[in-house]
């Protein structure tokens, strides 16, 4: 899935990364494309994770960042802003999942491709709620990205 991101200096920017994150130990594909329309600064961010979250679990989120301009981006820090379940799983309580804030301090060169970002923690959260109607759930991650 492809979708916009800027990053200007200063400035938070939301960026969408579709993180296909099939829930409850069902295979999870390879995941996220974000690409910058025209600006100052335009990067790609790439995200994956590994299969098997369900209540109660966590499992890392790799983040990569492609930059395709002629001048270095600083990232600071990435924040989890929302998550959506696709339109199949509309019962999916998707306040259970969370991520911490992602500190960052990297400077992605100008050129770069699948640059080495922080990975993140993605958390289910096990509550007294059945929370069968997550499962198999294909879920979309919106970020924000602290650059400098």
């Amino acid at each position: 899935m492809k979708l916009a991101a800027l990053i200007s200096p200063g400035v938070t920017t939301a960026l969408a990364l579709a993180l296909t994150a099939i829930v409850a130990a069902s295979p999870v594909k390879d995941m996220a494309t974000s690409t910058a329309p025209s600006g100052p600064h335009s990067i790609t961010l790439r995200s994956s994770i590994t299969p098997g979250i369900g209540p109660g679990t966590s499992t890392p989120v790799r983040i990569t960042a492609s930059n395709p301009g002629s001048s270095t981006v600083a990232i600071t820090k990435v924040r989890l802003v929302d998550v959506a379940a696709d339109a199949a799983h509309p019962a999916c309580v998707t306040e259970d999942f969370t991520m911490a804030d992602v500190p960052q301090h990297a400077t992605v060169p100008s050129g770069a491709r699948e640059y080495q970002l922080a990975s993140g923690t993605l958390t289910y959260e096990n509550t007294n709620i059945s929370q069968d109607a997550c499962q198999a759930a294909t879920l979309t991650l919106t970020l924000s990205s602290i650059d400098t």
